[in-house]
This record gives C-alpha cells, sequence and structure tokens, in this order.
C-alpha cells in the first residue's frame, strides 16, 4: 500500500485515493483505515461517499 500516499492532497484527492485502493486495487477498508490513521468508521464513511458520488 505504499503507492497510497495522502501528504499533501485535498480531501477530495484523499478520498478519491482512498476509493481508488479499495475499489480498482482491493484493499480492505480496514487496510486503508491502518494506513491512513484513520478510525475504520471513517474511512469506510469517506469510500461510500466518495461511491456514491460517482453513482
Amino acid at each position: 500500500m505504499s503507492d497510497l500516499n495522502l501528504a499533501g492532497l485535498s480531501k477530495a484527492s484523499r478520498n478519491e485515493a482512498m476509493y481508488t485502493a479499495f475499489i480498482k486495487h482491493a484493499y480492505t477498508q480496514q487496510e486503508i483505515a491502518v494506513h491512513t490513521g484513520f478510525h475504520y468508521s471513517w474511512a469506510s464513511r469517506l469510500i461510500s461517499k466518495t461511491t456514491k458520488s460517482k453513482t
């Protein structure tokens, strides 16, 4: 997951990167949460919010 570098990104770009890691690279929400330092439920919310905006 070293390719998920969120430093210096806007919130929208950060959320998009997390969404991409989840959807396209098959990382779990738990893995993304651990890597980003977010609580699991918050990472899940951000990914869900991005998913809904894409539909």
